[in-house]
């Protein structure tokens, strides 16, 4: 195996009305046929991988930013957060009124009809309507949505791996004081994915190369958000989307195009990996 290449998936695989370029499916093709592994890194749930990876025939991901990691379709890490912790947080979103769901290895708790949003196939749809719908519309009816209370007996002796609240990035310092052992990234302006301290795309990146029993030097990661930072950071190449956020631009080692412009084919022919 050559080389190990980690995508993001929301901006970097795929557009913002999950859209999968074409391009970038060829791409992957042509990666996984010169050797290399494609493994997906994202702040999604599993769930909400599964359709993603039939897409692009990719059968390794971390998901929920590190917390769990499936390799050639065998779980090799779960690190689920203490369920004091949840619970906490829970209670603290509905006092200051912001939308909450849980995130477990094979579904997403939350009111039937938020939950019922979130999952693999139906997300994709309704995200797919955000190229017809005001942003501002759709993250309105998510945050009513979010802010029911999530009946305990759907989450109750389940193992929750990413507590996600919706909230602007000006209260995240509500939780973070609260919450010191949590780690708290954004691929949103919108919502905070809160996991346990340590952990990341990057420490994800670190235990499948050790798994593979291989070098971090055969590291590529494309990226275009916060929760990417440390990513592109820690791998050899770090290659940022023309989309991307300019913080993370600036830690990249490379720039490609943005995903709506053949970034990623555009990206993995710079590096010659196809």
């Amino acid at each position: 195996m050559k080389k190990i290449v980690f995508f993001d998936i929301d901006g970097t695989l795929v557009t913002e009305g999950n859209h999968a370029p074409e391009s970038a499916k060829k791409a992957v093709t042509a990666l996984k046929k010169n050797g290399a592994l494609p493994v997906i890194a994202t702040g999604r749930a599993p769930s909400m991988v599964w359709d993603i990876c039939e897409e692009f025939g990719i059968s390794s991901y971390i998901a929920m930013n590190g917390q769990y990691i499936v390799l050639e379709g065998e779980a090799v890490f779960a690190n689920p957060l203490p369920p004091e912790t949840v619970q906490t947080l829970i209670e603290d979103s509905r006092a200051n009124n912001h939308g909450v769901f849980l995130c477990g290895s094979d579904e997403i708790y939350g009111n039937a009809l938020f939950t019922m949003m979130y999952r693999s196939s139906f997300f994709q749809a309704i995200k797919g309507l955000g190229r017809y719908i005001p942003k501002s519309l759709t993250q309105f009816v998510v945050k009513r949505m979010g802010s029911r209370p999530i009946s305990e007996s759907k989450y109750a002796d389940k193992d929750i791996y990413q507590v996600v609240l919706q909230m602007s990035e000006e209260k995240d310092d509500l939780y973070r004081k609260k919450f010191p052992h949590c780690h708290f990234t954004r691929s949103s302006p919108y919502s905070v994915d809160v996991i346990a301290k340590g952990v990341s795309k990057a420490s994800g990146i670190h235990r499948v190369v050790d798994h593979l029993g291989m070098d971090m030097k055969d590291t590529v990661a494309f990226g275009d958000n916060l929760n990417d930072l440390e990513m592109l950071q820690t791998v050899e190449m770090g290659v940022a989307m023309g989309n991307a956020r300019p913080e993370v631009k600036r830690v990249a080692d490379a720039v490609t195009d943005s995903v709506d412009r053949d970034g990623i084919v555009k990206g993995l022919k710079q590096l010659q990996l196809i």
